[in-house]
């Protein structure tokens, strides 16, 4: 008499799994071989988190970041930190009307649900500061009324490799002390 094991068939997914495979099939349709990037940048968004994005350029790190928030249709701002960067061309400011004589609130890119803030650490200590407190705060304070950021859902702070710049002869600003990432993504080369 031979017995037979009994097997169990596969549970289908969770609605929820799907989904996130769903999300990462469609991110791999634009960024082939990035797999691992994009469900960290998911796993962070899920759970409330920000990512310390490191790497060399040419890794299609931005490009990954512009396609998630555009597969999973929010609104997405990059922000280019330069060193004469100032910190209400991240937060917002207020803008002279002259048809009304008032002034207005003309809010930054941080009012964004995912914002990828390339090359942080070429920004000045205080533009840092501000988004740093944005980020954890989850509001900011323009012309003395507070908003919140209730859109803000993915910070990824990007830098360039430290090791690579110093290499090259650049000088890398110091960047302040991150508290408000909680993930740190070094993103190696291309598969």
């Amino acid at each position: 008499m031979g017995t037979q094991a009994a097997t169990t068939p596969a549970s289908p997914p969770s609605a929820d799994t799907a989904l996130i495979q769903r999300v990462v099939e469609q991110v791999g349709k634009r960024v082939v071989g990035q797999e691992y990037m994009v469900e960290r940048l998911l796993i962070s968004l899920l759970t409330g988190g920000h990512v310390l994005l490191e790497g060399v350029p040419g890794l299609a790190k931005t490009l990954t970041v512009r396609t998630l928030a555009e597969t999973i249709s929010t609104t997405f701002q990059r922000i280019q930190f330069t060193p004469d960067l100032l910190p209400a061309d991240v937060l917002g400011t207020m803008v002279y009307d002259q048809s009304n004589g008032q002034f207005n609130v003309k809010k930054g890119p941080i009012f964004a649900n995912i914002i990828l803030a390339d090359e942080i650490n070429r920004a000045p200590a205080k533009v840092q500061a501000a988004l740093l407190e944005a980020m954890q705060e989850k509001q900011v304070t323009i012309g003395g009324t507070t908003y919140k950021l209730d859109g803000l859902g993915l910070a990824i702070l990007k830098i360039l490799d430290l090791l690579q710049h110093l290499r090259l002869g650049q000088v890398a600003i110091p960047i302040v002390p991150l508290e408000a990432p909680q993930v740190l993504l070094t993103v190696d080369r291309q598969l």
